[in-house]
């Protein structure tokens, strides 16, 4: 198992084994993780309509910009790989 996930009700930390590093997410880029995790191939409109329920404050199109934003800094951190 590569992560150690500790879930708190404003977010998440995550620590990586492969890389030894400790990551803090909000709330929506935890949930956008475990999306992401659970289905690798899953495309982020769709994350962005799985989250609408739980996110109901954020409107589209800010949904989907907080959405794209959040998956960026989880590639940048190296939690998911990007895509192309």
């Amino acid at each position: 198992m590569r992560f150690l996930i500790s879930n708190w009700d404003d977010g998440c930390t995550i620590y990586d084994r492969r890389y030894g590093d400790t990551h803090a997410l909000n709330a929506l880029t935890a949930a956008v993780f475990g999306l992401l995790l659970a289905e690798p191939d899953i495309d982020l409109p769709s994350v962005s309509a799985q989250l609408a329920a739980e996110f109901p404050e954020l409107l589209e199109p800010e949904l989907s910009n907080t959405v794209a934003a959040a998956y960026q800094q989880l590639v940048s951190c190296r939690l998911v790989q990007g895509r192309s």
